[in-house]
């Protein structure tokens, strides 16, 4: 029986096509930690509808990435559901840029606050990296 949307396996699709695309695209560089790709994440919450990601600035255009997490996690969705083409994400996404590290450490409580409130830890992937203080 295909999942529902915003099931547990499909957010832990999701955040396993995350690690593989800010950490350069495969399993060895997520298991070695190796940021291949240079994306570092400083939050991260996957939400029934939503996913949230604080990322520290990169050259890679954030369409970019968010592209890239988007084809693959749907792709990998649609598989494991059983249904390969099913629409996984909306069209678009909303961001905003931090231009200082007050905006980023707000941004981050917001963020670990979501996965708090779920009963997870603050941090509950292996590949966040919380900004060093100032």
């Amino acid at each position: 029986m295909p999942s529902q949307p915003g099931d547990y396996s499909d957010r832990l699709l999701a955040a396993q096509t995350i690690a593989e695309v800010i950490r350069g695209g495969s399993e060895v560089g997520v298991a070695n930690g190796v940021p291949a790709a240079g994306w570092t994440v400083y939050a991260a919450a996957l939400e029934k509808q939503h996913v949230h990601l604080l990322l520290a600035a990169n050259a890679e255009s954030v369409s970019h990435v968010v592209g890239r997490i988007k084809g693959k996690s749907s792709s990998r969705i649609g598989k494991a559901d059983g249904n390969p083409g099913q629409r996984v994400w909306t069209a678009g996404f909303w961001r905003v840029f931090l231009f200082d590290a007050a905006a980023v450490q707000a941004t981050r409580n917001y963020i670990t606050h979501h996965n708090i409130r779920r009963g997870t830890p603050p941090d509950p992937f292996n590949w966040i990296t919380p900004p060093s203080p100032k």
